[in-house]
């Protein structure tokens, strides 16, 4: 049975539907996903909007190349396979500027980096404690929300943890965030391979099982009032 996509907020889907339209370089219009019912409608209008050169070639292959050269290049390690182990390429000590520097020659991001799990579940229940104690004092409400703000900020800026394990896991996500610019060539697209990437990502942001997503998914809210 295909897995209904209610459960997920209604927010988190908008916010997947703006990094969409980043990695594939175009915008949704006003009411243009009126008519989207399910994951396959969905897949079916992005590669509808996609205007570029159709080749049958692989982005994520070519994502792990430009990954591959860039390491070379920055860390001076070669040998570098979709197996390799980001540990041992990514020093803890000097990780957040090496992946910067690595950011810097591939020209994207690469969502490599989070704080640990302890800290952020720590700041949500800081921010959860400050909405409750509005109840009792805007004052301490208030302040909790600057701090637990203020927190988030800091832990993402300065998280060391790696989110992915190995340069092949890193090259899939940079295949389905930085799609366009992932490629050899900008002005080409795969159009084949986009429904395959469109469903790892968004079992990967919403924890959905592989064999319950398909094309019959169905996103049970108004697609409509949210573009």
């Amino acid at each position: 049975m295909a897995v209904e996509l209610h459960n997920i907020d209604p927010e988190d889907i908008e916010d997947w539907l703006m990094e969409v339209e980043k990695s594939f370089n175009f915008t949704f219009e006003q009411d243009e996903l009126m008519a989207v019912q399910t994951f396959g409608d969905l897949s079916d209008h992005v590669i509808s909007k996609l205007t570029l050169v159709q080749v049958n070639d692989c982005t994520t292959q070519q994502a792990f190349y430009k990954l591959r050269l860039a390491i070379e290049e920055v860390l001076q390690v070669d040998s570098i396979t979709p197996r390799t182990l980001l540990v041992d390429i990514l020093p803890r000590k000097r990780r957040i500027s090496t992946v910067k520097r690595l950011e810097g020659a591939l020209g994207f991001k690469l969502w490599l980096l989070a704080p640990p799990a302890f800290v952020e579940i720590g700041l949500l229940i800081l921010l959860f404690v400050s909405l409750l104690s509005f109840v009792f004092s805007v004052k301490m409400g208030i302040c909790g929300l600057l701090l637990s703000s203020s927190g988030f900020w800091i832990a993402a800026k300065y998280g060391k943890e790696l989110t992915v394990q190995t340069v092949g896991e890193s090259v899939e996500r940079a295949a389905r965030k930085n799609y366009i610019q992932s490629r050899r060539d900008a002005s080409t697209c795969n159009r084949n391979e986009i429904e395959r990437l469109l469903a790892d990502w968004l079992r990967e942001n919403f924890c959905l099982s592989k064999t319950k997503l398909t094309r019959e998914s169905k996103f049970t809210w108004a697609m409509s009032a949210k573009r």
